[in-house]
């Protein structure tokens, strides 16, 4: 009877024992499907720390080679953490004229994986541009919520999180730097959502192989906010998802629009503006049922829209207010949009 009784308590402890190392194996996976975005993400402004060597950083911007890097945060549940990670300056006009970089941080995918995370790796960084702060803190907080504007549109969009960032400056040559940013999770981590594949980069995309409700949808949000420095066919500023035969398109930087009116952007002359405030359709010609079917969607999302412009309270009243006009004004004037969508292709040349 002892011989039993032991036989199955050891029987109980071993399955148990088996059990919690299968949950282990299970919570770091050999495909995790949390992102390094999602681990950082939630709904108050994150306060984040990076160290590297910011000389190099600033005023060696046009090189395309990788510098170390360290980056501290607290996530949701107020635990600190801390990646080694590598860094560059991206992108090209800002990375021109600005006084501090757009940067890309890419994380070891051996630190992702040992603490349970995907292989998604590289994380767009949408830095201040400008050294003054009131400036710089302004553009990053409009084109910010131009991102949230779309995610109320659809979920196959780009997700971001606001930050606070320090960099600090591992040589001790420079002072320390406090401005606003905001991470830009990775395409992988949209494709996942939408539960897409990421299609193969490709500079030359046929207007016809883009799917036409998703390209429309993409048209219309582009208007809503004034933008006009953005393509499909070579494409600029967009990432498309495979969507069977078809592409899904994801747009992403809209510092040139309208909404968020940066001191450096330029109107689009190749469609006709002369202003940034200025709206130009990009796009092909579509039936009136299919533009009206496309703009429901859009009237529909109207007053969750201005609620989440009028909600931003990081901007100043008078900012919400005039973008909050800015957006009327689109619901205000579709006549135009639907002329411009029914009659005609508008296609952005490269700058």
């Amino acid at each position: 009877m002892r011989t039993k009784f032991f036989f199955l308590t050891f029987v109980f402890f071993f399955s148990n024992f088996l059990r919690l190392d299968a949950n282990k194996i299970s919570s770091v996976g050999t495909n995790p499907t949390k992102s390094i975005f999602s681990k950082i993400a939630h709904s108050d402004i994150v306060n984040v720390t990076i160290k590297t060597d910011l000389n190099e950083l600033i005023n060696n911007r046009k090189r395309d080679t990788y510098q170390k890097g360290e980056i501290y945060y607290s996530d949701k549940r107020g635990q600190s953490n801390h990646f080694s990670i590598q860094l560059k300056p991206r992108g090209k006009y800002r990375r021109k004229i600005c006084d501090f970089p757009p940067i890309k941080i890419k994380f070891s995918k051996d630190d992702l994986f040992t603490k349970g995370l995907s292989k998604s790796n590289k994380l767009k960084l949408v830095t201040h541009c400008m050294d003054n702060k009131a400036l710089s803190k302004e553009n990053i907080l409009r084109e910010y919520l131009a991102y949230k504007l779309y995610n109320e549109i659809t979920d196959a969009s780009f997700r971001v999180q606001l930050l606070l960032v320090k960099y600090e400056d591992i040589t001790g040559g420079m002072a320390s730097i406090e401005r606003y940013a905001f991470l830009i999770e990775d395409i992988d981590d949209v494709s996942q959502r939408a539960e897409l594949t990421k299609a193969k980069k490709d500079m030359n995309i046929p207007i016809d192989k883009v799917d036409d409700p998703s390209a429309l949808r993409v048209s219309i949000f582009q208007y809503l906010i004034g933008n006009a420095d953005w393509d499909y066919t070579t494409p600029r500023n967009i990432k498309y998802l495979n969507k069977g035969a078809k592409l899904l398109p994801v747009p992403y930087d809209f510092d040139f629009s309208g909404l968020v009116n940066a001191f450096y952007a330029i109107p689009n002359t190749d469609i006709g503006l002369k202003n940034v405030k200025d709206r130009g359709y990009i796009g092909k010609s579509y039936s009136r049922r299919e533009v009206e079917k496309t703009l429901a969607i859009y009237n529909m999302k109207k007053d969750k829209l201005l609620s989440v412009v009028n909600n931003f309270r990081l901007l100043s009243k008078k900012s919400r207010k005039e973008i909050e006009q800015y957006v009327i004004d689109f619901y205000k004037n579709q006549d135009e949009l639907l002329k411009a969508a029914t009659t005609s292709f508008v296609s952005q040349k490269n700058n």
